[in-house]
């Protein structure tokens, strides 16, 4: 049983991983998400998760959860690695 399910998760890691390389594909294709993209990667902390995530359907109900934990990780790192946030 262990076997099936290890294939299985590596089957569903690569799915995943050509999902964000559509996406990514995409995202070079159309200007106006390049632009989008190059935008939001100015913000230091900002990088292409964030970015990518910060793209989803935007619904009020619910709140986004992905997109909620998304930022608090970038948040996480930043207080981390970033002096002047680090300071506060």
């Amino acid at each position: 049983m262990r076997p099936r399910i290890e294939a299985h998760i590596i089957w569903l890691e690569q799915e995943l991983n050509d999902l964000d390389e559509g996406l990514r594909q995409t995202l070079r294709r159309s200007p106006v998400w390049r632009e989008k993209d190059d935008l939001l990667r100015t913000v230091p902390g900002v990088g292409e998760q964030l970015s990518l995530t910060l793209r989803g359907k935007r619904a009020v109900w619910g709140g986004r959860s992905r997109v909620r934990g998304t930022l608090y990780m970038g948040a996480l790192t930043a207080t981390r690695w970033n002096p002047v946030i680090r300071c506060q």
